[in-house]
């Protein structure tokens, strides 16, 4: 298929799986058709129901989101642009994957805490109480 065909073909599949799965999905946002096309889907049409499905599923209102689409797409667009990934192993804590991510995205800004809460979709100030946070718990490595 071609990328131009997506946003037609990803519609109609929400608005039949929306009606077979009783959802109140109706149509995808502008993030999400931009992550569907920038996506190579190697499984072709079958892959792009599934993600489609899984969205329709877990959308609790009208309109899907990029997030809604996650992980699948958005993983792969970012390993196909050399981003920075973390493995965690199943079962980490979630609180322990947060701060993972927090000190990674930070070491990835060079430390630059607004560009860090920026890419984490949180504001400065919530940045600022979760780094204090850990510097109370001992959780910062190298004493920052």
């Amino acid at each position: 298929r071609r990328k131009e065909d997506i946003p037609l073909l990803a519609q109609h599949l929400v608005a039949q799986l929306a009606e077979r799965h009783s959802r109140p999905a109706r149509f995808l946002s502008p993030a999400a058709i931009d992550a569907l096309q920038s996506h190579s889907w190697p499984g072709n049409v079958r892959e792009l129901r599934n993600v489609i499905e899984r969205a329709v599923i877990i959308c609790s209102g009208e309109g899907i989101e990029r997030h809604h689409l996650a992980p699948y797409p958005l993983e792969q667009r970012a390993r196909s642009r050399g981003e920075d990934t973390i493995t965690l192993p199943v079962g980490t804590p979630i609180e322990e994957v947060e701060r993972r991510m927090i000190l990674r995205t930070l070491q990835k800004t060079d430390n630059n805490k607004t560009r860090a809460a920026e890419l984490l979709q949180i504001s400065l100030k919530t940045l600022h109480n979760k780094l204090r946070h850990y510097r109370e718990q001992g959780l910062l490595p190298g004493g920052e």
